[in-house]
């Protein structure tokens, strides 16, 4: 224990006599180990973008122990049941990282982005007091496939195309099965032992779990290389992303390997497409692609055309085409070219019939969140065969929009009940200022809007080098691959940058359609082009139309 001698004043020494004098007193000090920041209640929310920074510094005082180490103790009870060691210092105070903390966090068994009580205690031979904090963690581990097997045999049948060929089933450790955290899931397909260099999406989806038809995972064999009736083997893996307010977290599961037999596809998803003037200069650039319906043999594209003419051929060749002679929607082999007129369409061939439809469509963005009501075009969106869903990425203001139809008040859906459900004709939609990816979902009849990044073209090739107005916007169809058409570009150079900002950019130094962070200006030269930006490739295109 340790005293003090107090003394009593001089002063008063003086006015008193010796019989009245008291004795010299030892008082004691208040003992006490105690911590004394942060404070018992505080609130911490883990940031994953600085995982190396400080998150957390515990400051306590010992006048009990004396003790020469002390041990720091965390738990997610105040009784310190199952206490978790988390380190050592012979100082009076301690730190964590974020990464640190939030490893810690989840080794006890907490959950991603859930608010949660741990409670922290230093021991020097006897424990200090305890504060609680109130703390939200960030996923630290990446999904796991469960189901099916690694080396899993899939047996796919030309004879039930529709049937579920694969269910793929996973988990996602970090978070709690009743989270209310939006992840969006990709599932991929790549040839095995290609490290994904190249791959096909199998769809999205933000549960568990997603079945893939003999048909859809059929096509994407092909597609990715292998030969018909010839078994072959796949890597299936896990794409996670998820958008936070610091950005988006990419995750990946580890992949497994599925050997697959395909068999010969009556119409192969990818070889039909739209070629001609007013699509791609008669073949200047790849042709616009079909897609399959749940109809064997009824292809479907959504496309931007040009004023002019088209046809429709196979593997982005001359060896089997189409057109139309008479005019009357009839599919003719070698036929006279289909005349069109500039839009948005969606054409149908339908090789049961032998016919095709060209009818306008498209769906966009209205509203004081966007257009003020239609003063400009609607923002488009694109359509994205992996999911079948509706895609567009978009600077919105503060206001409201809907979803409408081909850029009239025909057909529109809103959200009666803010719930994220499409509604016909339904309440306005509530927006707030910022970047967003736009998904419309007619599947489920559902719509999400999620804050992400939204590149854009900027230079004297566009607007002034932002100054002229808002970048180019592209839409990320797929995981990593953004498009946008019909970009009017002038003589000059231009770059890829998110957000109207130049918080990061893509150049190109060598001019060989390689992106490259910070990189020289790309040269353009005035006409109207088709863009896609590959970032998992790391390449462009700017495919010139006129």
């Amino acid at each position: 224990m340790k005293n003090i001698i107090k003394f009593l004043p001089l002063l008063l020494i003086t006015l008193v006599s010796c019989e009245d004098t008291e004795e010299f007193e030892f008082l004691p000090t208040e003992e006490s180990f105690e911590i004394i920041s942060p404070t018992d209640g505080s609130s911490l929310i883990l940031d994953e973008t600085n995982g190396q920074n400080n998150a957390l510094t515990i400051v306590w005082s010992d006048n009990v122990s004396s003790s020469e180490n002390y041990v720091i103790d965390m738990s997610t009870d105040e009784a310190f049941t199952s206490p978790i060691n988390i380190g050592s210092t012979t100082a009076n105070s301690y730190s964590f990282t974020v990464e640190d903390l939030n490893t810690y966090l989840l080794q006890a068994g907490l959950y991603a982005y859930e608010d949660s009580n741990v409670y922290f205690r230093v021991t020097g031979g006897e424990y200090s007091d305890l504060f609680r904090l109130s703390v939200t963690s960030f996923p630290d581990s990446n999904p796991i496939i469960n189901n099916p097997n690694d080396s899993s045999d899939i047996s796919l049948s030309v004879d039930t195309p529709e049937d579920v060929a694969m269910s793929i089933e996973w988990e996602d450790p970090d978070f709690s099965p009743s989270s209310t955290t939006i992840v969006n899931y990709n599932v991929q397909v790549a040839l095995a032992d290609t490290e994904f260099a190249e791959f096909e999406s199998l769809g999205e989806t933000q549960e568990l779990m997603l079945d893939v038809t003999h048909s859809g995972l059929n096509n994407k064999a092909l597609s990715l290389g292998l030969i018909e009736e010839t078994p072959g083997s796949l890597e299936v893996r896990i794409f996670s992303s998820l958008e936070t307010t610091s950005g988006v977290i990419e995750r990946y599961s580890d992949p497994i390997t599925i050997n697959v037999t395909p068999y010969a596809s009556t119409i192969e998803i990818s070889t039909w497409g739209i070629v001609g003037g007013a699509y791609n200069n008669w073949g200047a650039f790849a042709d616009a692609p079909f897609y399959t319906t749940e109809v064997p043999n009824i292809l479907v594209s959504y496309v931007s055309l040009l004023d002019g003419e088209i046809k429709f051929r196979e593997n982005n060749d001359w060896t089997n085409n189409y057109g139309d002679v008479g005019a009357d929607g009839t599919l003719d082999n070698g036929g006279d070219n289909i005349l069109v007129t500039a839009g948005n369409y969606k054409i149908t061939l339908d090789f049961n019939e032998n016919t095709y439809t060209i009818e306008p469509f498209s769906w966009g963005i209205v509203g004081s969140g966007y257009n003020d009501w239609g003063a400009t075009p609607d923002a488009k969106f694109y359509y994205d065969y992996t999911t079948n869903t509706f895609k567009v990425n978009v600077q919105l203001l503060d206001g409201e929009i809907k979803f409408r139809q081909n850029n009239e008040w025909l057909t529109d859906f809103g959200d009666n009940g803010s719930d994220g459900t499409l509604d016909a004709g339904g309440t306005n939609i509530a927006v707030t200022a910022g970047y967003y990816a736009v998904t419309l979902d007619f599947n489920n009849n559902t719509y999400t809007i999620q804050s992400t990044d939204v590149w854009g073209i900027v230079g004297s090739g566009y607007n002034d080098w932002g100054g002229a107005g808002p970048d180019f916007a592209l839409t990320q169809i797929q995981p990593g691959v953004y498009y946008g058409d019909i970009a009017t570009l002038v003589d000059g150079e231009i770059k890829f940058r998110p957000n109207n900002d130049w918080s990061t950019d893509f150049g190109d130094n060598g001019a060989d359609g390689t992106l490259d962070a910070g990189g020289t200006n790309i040269a353009v030269t005035a006409g109207l082009y088709r863009v896609k930006m590959d970032v998992n490739t790391g390449t462009y295109e700017l495919n010139q139309i006129q």
